[in-house]
C-alpha cells in the first residue's frame, strides 16, 4: 500500500476544495513496525470506504437534473449514448462536479449514482423498495427453499458490500443482467404461467 498510495498527503490532495484533513501524524515508513502496519492499513482502509461519502456530500450541493434513468450505470449511459446518440452523463452529479471529485477517478458511492435517477430525496423510497425486495428473497428462500431466491442472495450482498464505493450490480452488463433475469424468474418461480 505504501507504494500505491504513499503518505496521508495524498488524501488531502484528492480533493482541490482543500476540505479534506488527516488529523493524525505521518508514520515512518522507513521503520514499520506491527503497529505502524495496523495503523497505516486502517486509515487507507477508512478512506477506501468513505470516499464514496465523501462524493456523495458533494451532490447535496448541486441542482437535481433527471438522467431518465440511465445516470446510475456508466454503462447504461454508453449504452443509451451509442444507441440514441444522448448523452445523459453531462446531467449527472458525478459530470457535474468532475473539477472536484474525479468522475472515474474517484469512488462515487451507490447513492450518489442513484441520486442521478431518484434525487437525494427519491433515495429514501428507493432504499425502501430495495430492502422491500431483499426481505421477500430472504422469506422465499427461508419458507419455500425458493432456488432463485438463493441465487439472488449473493448479487444482494455484493450490492450491500459495495453501497459506500460504487453501483456494482447495476454497473455493469454482468451483473445487471444476472440480478434482471433471476429476479424475473424468481418472481415467476411459484406462479403458473400454463394452465
Amino acid at each position: 500500500m505504501s507504494e500505491r498510495g504513499g503518505r496521508y498527503a495524498y488524501f488531502e490532495k484528492s480533493s482541490p476544495r482543500g476540505d479534506i484533513h488527516v488529523i493524525t501524524n505521518e508514520i515512518d515508513l522507513d521503520n514499520p513496525n506491527l503497529f505502524t502496519f495496523f495503523r497505516y492499513s486502517l486509515t487507507w482502509l477508512d478512506y477506501y470506504i468513505t470516499q464514496g461519502y465523501y462524493g456523495y456530500s458533494l451532490i447535496l450541493e448541486q441542482d437535481f437534473h433527471w438522467t431518465y434513468g440511465f445516470g446510475n450505470s456508466a454503462f447504461l449511459q454508453r449504452q443509451l449514448n451509442l444507441i440514441t446518440g444522448i448523452d445523459v452523463g453531462e446531467f449527472s452529479y458525478q459530470r457535474r462536479y468532475d473539477n472536484v471529485w474525479g468522475e472515474f477517478a474517484q469512488w462515487h458511492s451507490f447513492y450518489g449514482q442513484f441520486a442521478n435517477d431518484f434525487g437525494p430525496w427519491g433515495l429514501i423510497l428507493l432504499m425502501f423498495i430495495i430492502g422491500f425486495l431483499f426481505s421477500g428473497v430472504w422469506l422465499s428462500i427461508l419458507l419455500q427453499n425458493s432456488f432463485f431466491g438463493a441465487a439472488l442472495m449473493p448479487i444482494y450482498i455484493i450490492m450491500f458490500i459495495f453501497f459506500p464505493a460504487n453501483n456494482q450490480v447495476f454497473g455493469y452488463i454482468d451483473t445487471l443482467s444476472y440480478f434482471i433475469f433471476i429476479s424475473i424468474f424468481w418472481f415467476f418461480e411459484d406462479k403458473k404461467i400454463i394452465q
